[in-house]
C-alpha cells in the first residue's frame, strides 16, 4: 500500500488570504501555487516545508491523504 495525496488543502488553510499572498510570502509564482492547489503538480518536500512554515502548519496538513494499492 502507498500513501498518496488526494486533495490539496491550501484553499482551506489560506481562508481569508489569497494565493497571491502565499506566492509573495514564499517566492513561488502565483501560477505555481495554483498548480499545487489544483493538483496539477504535487509539492516536493522542500516546497511543502517552505509553504508549511509560512502558513504555520505541518507538512502533512497541506493535503488530504489516502492509502492506495500500488
Amino acid at each position: 500500500m502507498e500513501l498518496v495525496p488526494v486533495r490539496c488543502r491550501l484553499p482551506d488553510i489560506l481562508k481569508d488570504r489569497s494565493q497571491q499572498w502565499l506566492a509573495e510570502q514564499t517566492g513561488y509564482t502565483k501560477q505555481r501555487i495554483s498548480d499545487y492547489t489544483n493538483m496539477r503538480y504535487i509539492m516536493s518536500i522542500k516546497v511543502a516545508a517552505n509553504i508549511a512554515y509560512v502558513l504555520r502548519v505541518r507538512i502533512d496538513d497541506l493535503y488530504d491523504w489516502e492509502w492506495q494499492q500500488e
